[in-house]
């Protein structure tokens, strides 16, 4: 079973993005979206129509190129198409916002940034960085600009410009894929960086360069200068327990260009694949997979299955059910001779430790008459999430070691101050200082404490999303009853 993917995309009219809020309605601050000029987007929209273009996809197309590019909608079909097939669940969003909501809810094992307008919120990046750093798995893939900097920590890189031009890509990882070079089908100009750590997956092939004495470089049109030569176009980078992925060029766009051609599309996939390489979360508040299969050895049966799971845990992915009520989920079931049927579904956890019991129930009959035929339990045990305070006293037991333990442990303890007020975001933003600290102590002792405070830091992210919905639904009269 594959993970659940949550996706930032450009929206197929990316004039909404102009006024795009943070997901903090009480939060303002200059790290918000991109924004672009009015007037300069609406000069090129006069370019466009009196070019004789269609100017009902002018909104709809790449904002950033490349020349050639599909239009948005096209990617965004493709894409669906792909992840549908390859058995991934996933959720599409298209503004900060909605990604932001989405990734605190502490429901996603992966998520994938292919969006080359949005910019992040800057705590959010890094609370991003910090997910990828308990497990969780980050495709970055454009080839634009890297906006989302925090994430570079993440993912072993730092932004250098731009490259003028490249053919296509060379690979040097034999598993990531079959092909050993790529030709592009759009005129990419793609990012340009140099790694901090993480592994070079493939390489560009027909960039300009200049040998100078024993070294390479490459001129750079924009600041008119020398750069030391990198051709780095696909990288890979282990980041705690979790892994990332950054594509230098807008594969989403090849791949859309050249569907007749598989070799992009295979790239793609395996790319996906390689971010999914996380096991479950049985953490408080995690997310598990739970696979219910069924094998008829007997007569032609229909029937019924039912899922029951406690108050305190919560089914995602409900779309495909026929039934749904509160914690329990049915859906019907006809089975053949020697027949068999599988249903994948996605729990997320109590945010509290403990056991917790599912129960699934298959019922024989048609309709209202339905009789129970066999039950099958099981249950999951829940590791807990090491609280604030403690995180706090084990700080203090290691003050003596460093300087930089007693001012992670002030942090924490601020954060305690802020948590206790329900101040949840100030209390992650402390909690995130903390981790600032830890960095720069290069020991064993101090990452082990990083991954307790990232962990507590998806609780966190959690409640704080959980009274958001709630403020949401007093001021639109839900739930007042």
């Amino acid at each position: 079973t594959r993970g659940r993917l949550l996706v930032l995309l450009d929206s197929v009219d990316w004039r909404l993005h102009v006024h795009d809020d943070d997901d903090d309605r009480h939060q303002h601050d200059s790290e918000l979206e991109y924004e672009f000029d009015d007037e300069d987007a609406d000069e090129d929209y006069q370019r466009h129509r009196h070019r004789g273009h269609d100017s009902r996809s002018y909104h709809d197309r790449d904002p950033y190129g490349p020349a050639g590019a599909p239009l948005l909608g096209m990617q965004r079909d493709v894409l669906v198409n792909l992840l549908q097939q390859a058995g991934w669940s996933y959720t599409l969003v298209d503004s900060a916002s909605a990604f932001t909501r989405a990734m605190r809810s502490g429901a996603y094992t992966a998520y994938a940034l292919f969006s080359e307008q949005i910019k992040l919120n800057e705590q959010v990046q890094r609370e991003l960085v910090t997910a990828v750093y308990r497990g969780e798995g980050l495709l970055v893939g454009g080839g634009h600009d890297l906006r989302n900097g925090k994430l570079r920590d993440a993912l072993g890189i730092e932004y250098q410009g731009k490259h003028r031009h490249t053919s296509g890509i060379e690979m040097t990882d034999a598993d990531l894929h079959d092909y050993t070079s790529l030709l592009f089908a759009v005129d990419h100009r793609p990012t340009r960086i140099e790694t901090t750590g993480a592994e070079v997956l493939a390489t560009y092939t027909g960039i300009d360069s200049i040998r100078i004495d024993d070294d390479e470089y490459e001129y750079d049109y924009g600041d008119r200068r020398l750069l030391k030569h990198s051709n780095a176009a696909i990288t890979r980078f282990s980041y705690g327990s979790g892994v990332s992925v950054y594509i230098g060029f807008d594969l989403l766009a090849e791949v859309t260009r050249t569907q007749a051609g598989f070799g992009s599309t295979a790239l793609f996939v395996s790319i996906l694949a390689d971010i999914d390489r996380v096991l479950s979360n049985f953490a408080s508040g995690g997310v598990v997979p739970i696979e219910l299969f069924l094998a008829n050895k007997g007569p032609v049966a229909s029937g019924q299955v039912s899922l029951t799971w406690p108050d305190d845990a919560d089914l995602l992915d409900i779309a495909p059910l026929s039934a749904f009520d509160a914690n329990t989920a049915s859906w019907p079931v006809d089975l053949a001779i020697d027949d068999d049927a599988i249903q994948k579904l996605w729990l997320q956890m109590p945010q509290t430790a403990g056991v917790v019991d599912l129960s699934a129930l298959l019922q024989i009959g048609v309709g209202p008459n339905l009789d129970d035929f066999a039950t099958q339990n099981l249950s999951l045990l829940i590791k807990p999430v090491s609280t604030l305070a403690e995180i706090k006293v084990r700080l203090e037991s290691l003050r003596n070691q460093h300087v930089l333990y007693g001012k992670a442990e002030r942090a924490i303890d601020r954060a305690i101050e802020k948590a206790q007020k329900n101040d949840i975001k100030t209390a992650i933003k402390r909690a995130l200082k903390a981790i600032d600290k830890l960095d720069n102590i290069d020991s064993d002792e101090s990452r082990s404490v990083k991954m307790d405070i990232a962990h507590v830091i998806r609780v966190l992210a959690m409640q704080w999303t959980s009274g958001i919905n709630a403020d949401m639904d007093r001021e639109e009269g839900i739930g007042d009853e």
